[in-house]
């Protein structure tokens, strides 16, 4: 495939210099009729790819640092034509901290995410740059008060036998306002950071069940106060969660006392905010932990590729456990009569 002047590698997307070269990202060589079968680099080329990586990105870093120092100076200085070169070369370092910071995101996630995901689930798809769709995030109803939705790392695949979308994603609230004198300032406010998982169950809900876990309070550590349509036996998860719904048979059926026990046990060590959806066919599992998944955090990930494999599992660890519970629910994933 042909971008412009360069070409993109049929097996993993990433750009090439020129067409029929072996892909520097993924290792797969396409063949006469330009097919490439999906590849991975041995352990020993991903690892100099990361450590050469990180090498650059961390200079490419250095030397921003060291040109914005000098187009201040030289600015102070009116030394016009040193300040014109010192903004040439951060225009240079920028460019490089971003190429090779992106190359580092598809090293890992071709050669170590995705081969991660396999031993957890049957994958169909995945792509680091992509998301779950804003359309569905919006349907499910769980965060409020946002308009810009973005993400990365979606995964199409199925577990235990159960269909399912994952990414990460991120909704931003954006708000524009103008002053007296018609200058416009731009606020962004984050709703929601984390992990969203989209399951396809057995048979149709046909009263949507919502919940939400309560923000707590920093000081007291309490959380605050939302009405909730249903009230269960378990006072601890009436607390926590704002449970929303039209019919309580469904929150009946669904918030089992095993289930709501489960939830509650696993929420106290995820530091995270969790949103659990059951409308429809679907079942939206969102945990808002602000942070994404699957990146490579610090020079340690990639002396350790072992540890940083078990790293990205244990990522998601926490949806997964939820899963686990929900697929218990005959009621949501038993067969059919």
């Amino acid at each position: 495939m042909e971008i412009g002047k360069r070409h993109a590698c049929p097996s993993c997307g990433w750009y090439l210099r020129k067409q029929g070269m072996r892909c520097p990202v993924c290792g797969g060589l396409p063949g006469p009729d330009g097919a490439v079968t999906a590849s991975r680099l041995s352990e020993e080329e991903l690892a100099a790819g990361l450590r050469s990586g990180r090498l650059i990105v961390t200079l490419s870093r250095l030397g921003m640092a060291i040109c914005i120092a000098a187009a201040v100076v030289t600015l102070a200085l009116a030394q016009w034509a040193v300040l014109v070169l010192s903004l040439l070369a951060l225009v240079f370092f920028v460019a490089l901290h971003i190429y090779h910071g992106s190359r580092m995101k598809h090293l890992v996630a071709v050669n170590i995410v995705r081969g991660a995901l396999d031993e957890m689930f049957d994958v169909e798809a995945y792509s680091h740059q992509h998301y779950i769709g804003s359309a569905t995030i919006g349907e499910a109803g769980l965060v409020r008060d946002w308009n810009e939705c973005s993400g990365s790392d979606y995964v199409k695949g199925s577990y235990k036998g159960v269909q399912f979308a994952f990414s990460d994603i991120k909704l931003v609230d954006v708000q524009e306002s103008t002053d007296s004198d018609g200058g416009t300032t731009q606020t962004r406010t984050t709703r929601f950071q984390g992990q969203w998982i989209v399951l396809d169950t057995k048979k149709a809900i046909e009263h949507p069940l919502r919940l939400r876990e309560r923000p707590q309070r920093r000081l007291s550590g309490k959380y605050t106060k939302s009405k909730s349509d249903v009230e269960t036996e378990n006072e601890t998860f009436n607390t926590k969660f704002q449970i929303l719904t039209r019919d309580p048979h469904t929150a009946f059926y669904v918030l089992t006392p095993h289930f709501m026990e489960t939830i509650v046990r696993l929420d106290e060590r995820a530091n995270a905010r969790t949103y659990l959806g059951f409308l429809g066919q679907q079942v939206h599992v969102a945990v808002d932990n602000g942070r994404d998944s699957f990146e490579v955090k610090k020079s340690a990930d990639v002396k350790n590729l072992p540890q940083l494999r078990t790293r990205i599992q244990g990522e998601i660890s926490y949806i997964i456990a939820i899963v686990d519970e929900l697929l218990q629910n005959k009621y949501l994933f038993g067969e059919e009569n």
